[in-house]
């Protein structure tokens, strides 16, 4: 697999400072639209002669709930990017298990030899909690997969002799390619994510809503309440609930990696009994 080959998908900002971006931009938006309401309330002279209806008021609630359903969608496609990376972690582990058990049934040297290197690929699939913070740690983590990888199949043709009975090199090469497998689509699952872009719209699209609400409100002679900004701060913390379950080594839901932990630790076990 050639490194470059993988996109970096990583943070842009870190996740503290989306936090405090999404906190203070939305209510200062809906207090911007209030205060340009405002004026617009005293010009137009709205408070010698109200008008029957006020301008934009179909366009608020059709923006709010199409904001709902951006905030919906957007939230969905988290939880499941979550729980793909959660199952791809467990495939992965266990495809690693089940190939190192298989490699005791290959003869010595080849059986050593083997479970030494899927020893070695299974230390680098244990990656630091802070890679993906920047595309330097996150090549750097790469690069080691993929060497060890490379190295994985290499030992696993020379581990098998011209005498192994069929069925055991089936058993052994299919094992090892589940392995790869595995490896590839935790990689796929760790690097998809909402796109930068669409994040970027969903931030604009709530800010441009919460101007017209802040607006709105203004422009019917009300001033600006707790609960604009109480329904801002929901925005925001919707937001950040999104970006937290997108980023599972920061934030305050962290991805737990006990069972890749497991696995590893059983195997450097069982590697250090035989020496």
């Amino acid at each position: 697999m050639p490194e470059d080959a993988i996109q970096y998908t990583g943070p842009l900002f870190p996740f503290w400072a989306l936090v405090v971006i999404s906190f203070l931009v939305l209510p200062l938006v809906a207090l911007l639209g209030w205060l340009v309401g405002r004026r617009t309330y005293q010009k137009e002279g709205y408070e010698r002669d109200r008008p029957a209806a006020v301008p934009g008021d179909l366009t608020v609630g059709a923006m709010l709930a199409l904001l709902g359903l951006l905030m919906a969608f957007s939230f969905g496609f988290s939880l499941s990017r979550a729980e793909a990376r959660k199952v791809a972690l467990m495939e992965e582990a266990s495809a690693i298990g089940t190939a190192f058990l298989r490699a005791d049934l290959l003869a010595e040297p080849g059986r050593s030899a083997l479970r030494e290197a899927i020893g070695a690929y299974a230390r680098t699939r244990l990656a630091d909690e802070n890679f993906l913070e920047s595309e330097a740690l996150f090549r750097a983590q790469l690069r080691k997969t993929v060497e060890a990888q490379n190295a994985l199949w290499p030992v696993t043709l020379s581990a098998i002799s011209p005498g192994t009975p069929p069925a055991i090199t089936v058993l052994v090469v299919n094992g090892i390619t589940d392995v790869l497998d595995a490896g590839a689509q935790r990689l796929a699952a760790i690097v998809d994510a909402v796109p930068l872009i669409v994040k970027g719209i969903i931030l604009a699209y709530a800010s441009a809503s919460l101007f017209l609400v802040g607006n709105n409100a203004a422009l019917r002679g009300r001033p600006i309440s707790w609960r604009t900004f109480l329904f801002s701060t929901g925005i925001a913390v919707i937001m950040m609930m999104v970006m937290d379950i997108e980023r599972p080594q920061e934030g305050f839901v962290r991805a737990k990696a006990d069972i890749m932990k497991t696995t590893v630790a059983d195997i450097e076990a069982a590697l250090a009994t035989e020496s």
